[in-house]
């Protein structure tokens, strides 16, 4: 009978820096500065809503066994069973056949090639227009659970660290991507300051 096995990483970074060995196109780097569960695959941005669904996009891109149902977050630390022990990633690399595990699932293949944007991401609410005085139309999505002042606070320090000058433009779309994952739409027609206006104004 197959043993399980058992990796324990003490952040989601870590974790995927370990998936990133075997998925080449997995920018652990990107990924870490992003929200949780999402994540930078072959330069496109894919968003995994909790652990689950992210282990299970994992696993079809690399049927490397992973317990999908038993793997579990313990704080910032995460467990991570696989169904039987794996190859080390050298090995994994050169068996041609495990290469092509399926990912269609995922990211649509080059065949097209299809980007998708933080704005297509599917959004758990909808996004409700507020029209100011100067007719400028924003589009803020209120969430429906009051925050606390101190979640409130982390959040907007977390967003200020995804300011990078020398990178406007991606600082924004990292902004975006963040503020989606809080079920809040931002507008990258505004400068940063005026995103992390909205962004609070949201909270």
């Amino acid at each position: 009978m197959a043993q399980s096995h058992l990796e324990i990483f003490p952040s989601e970074y870590h974790m995927l820096q370990f998936f990133g060995k075997y998925l080449p196109k997995l920018d652990a780097e990107a990924s870490g500065r992003l929200a949780p569960f999402l994540y930078v695959y072959d330069d496109e941005l894919v968003l995994a809503r909790n652990l689950y669904e992210f282990l299970t996009q994992i696993e079809e891109m690399t049927a490397l066994g992973i317990d999908t149902l038993n793997s579990s977050q313990k704080g910032t630390a995460f467990l991570i069973f696989f169904h039987d022990k794996i190859k080390s990633p050298e090995k994994f690399l050169e068996s041609a056949a495990e290469m092509k595990a399926s990912r269609s699932n995922v990211i649509v293949d080059d065949k097209p090639k299809v980007e998708i944007k933080p704005e297509e991401l599917v959004q758990l609410t909808v996004p409700d227009s507020v029209v100011d005085d100067n007719n400028d139309q924003k589009e803020v999505t209120e969430t429906k659970s009051s925050r606390s002042d101190e979640d409130k606070e982390a959040i907007l320090a977390h967003a200020e660290t995804l300011r990078n000058d020398s990178k406007k433009a991606a600082a924004k779309t990292d902004l975006e991507a963040y503020a989606l994952t809080l079920d809040i739409s931002l507008s990258k027609g505004k400068t940063f300051d005026g995103m992390l206006e909205d962004l609070k104004a949201a909270l």
